[in-house]
């Protein structure tokens, strides 16, 4: 499994209930996890910057070299504070989550 996505890993899929699932799942619902809280990061972040900064992140990404590490990057160096941001994300995907599953697991019990 990929190293950036054992925080998922150790946080995510305990408390959804997900670490009984084969490790392919396993590894297919992070990705899919680690692609939802990126693209709600995404939003919060451009959301929370200036026009200036919009404008230059808007030039990142023309470039060859944007990709989410460098789009991370950006964030980080713009936004003094990216780190809460996406802690705050990560929480409100688990609570989220485990509101929907603790729904559908009495009706699959």
């Amino acid at each position: 499994m990929p190293n950036n996505l054992s925080y998922l890993y150790k946080n995510i899929l305990p408390s959804l209930g997900l670490r009984d699932l084969p490790t392919d799942k396993q590894e297919q619902m992070l990705l899919k996890i680690g692609d939802i809280i990126f693209k709600r990061v995404l939003i919060r972040a451009i959301d929370s910057m200036s026009e200036a900064a919009k404008i230059e992140y808007e030039k990142l990404l023309k470039t060859k070299d944007a990709d989410a590490g460098a789009a991370l990057d950006f964030f980080r160096a713009k936004l003094p504070n990216f780190d809460q941001l996406v802690a705050d994300e990560v929480a409100g995907f688990k609570k989220e989550a485990a509101e929907i599953m603790a729904q559908v697991k009495p009706a699959t019990a």
